[in-house]
């Protein structure tokens, strides 16, 4: 009970810094015992889906976790195990053991959405190659960003074509997405006001790169950014500043 004090206490903190959101996926840090920043986890995942145009909203995936503490909690287990630098055991043998009890755990799911969400963090997480979530600032605070990056064309749900692999990016202030058509890849990056499908804008515009390159690099690549917290008051300068700051 004291653990599940202080991570509250740590996510109000969170929230009222601006660091966290403050959404219905908060719940977990007492049913799951989740800290702020492994709800971060399950959230940019959740952002992810409706990027890659996912048939379920963000509030109802938020929900279908919710009812489920104890898979969402295997969820962030099997994340931490396949990507932290400290564990003693081979990349090749991470993350087995949790995905079949997560499976098993499938069996009582009430309905087949729900059984649709979970296993769409299964498959999002298991073809997750890199991230930065054990990274630390200078003076070993953690980060409040969170970088994953996705084995792209192992992901049966993305809409075609599919990048070779992507990088999401997401925090309480700015989402953002590159998409790389191949291993060697050329292409640039833009600010986009197109909070709900910015990966489809940056998907068109790969393609495009890909065919205006062609003579150039065999494929493309292409990323953009939304400003999920732009300023009130100081114009179109503070408006780009938090765009350079994010």
């Amino acid at each position: 009970m004291d653990l599940v004090k202080l991570n509250f206490e740590e996510t109000f903190l969170q929230v009222w810094k601006g660091r966290a959101e403050n959404d219905a996926l908060n719940r977990l840090v007492l049913s799951a015992n989740l800290t702020w920043r492994e709800v971060i986890i399950l959230r940019a995942y959740n952002r992810m889906m409706r990027q890659q145009k996912f048939p379920f909203s963000v509030a109802y995936i938020e929900q279908v976790l919710g009812m489920y503490p104890k898979i969402a909690r295997e969820l962030v287990n099997l994340y931490l195990e396949m990507h932290d630098p400290k564990l003693k055991m081979p990349l090749e043998k991470r993350g087995h053991k949790i995905s079949a009890r997560i499976l098993d755990m499938l069996q009582d799911v009430q309905k087949l959405d729900h059984d649709r969400i979970l296993r769409g963090f299964v498959t999002l997480i298991e073809n997750t190659l890199r991230t930065n979530y054990f990274q630390t600032h200078a003076d070993g605070t953690p980060k409040s960003v969170l970088a994953v990056k996705l084995n792209s064309h192992k992901i049966p749900d993305l809409p075609l074509p599919r990048p070779h692999v992507e990088i999401f990016v997401y925090s309480s202030r700015v989402e953002a997405v590159h998409l790389r058509g191949g291993e060697i890849a050329r292409g640039g990056i833009r600010w986009s006001d197109r909070h709900d499908d910015f990966r489809t804008e940056i998907l068109g515009l790969m393609k495009s790169q890909m065919v205006k390159n062609a003579v150039i690099v065999p494929v493309g690549a292409k990323g953009g950014f939304v400003v999920k917290q732009p300023p009130k008051t100081g114009g179109r300068a503070a408006y780009q500043e938090e765009g350079i700051a994010c």
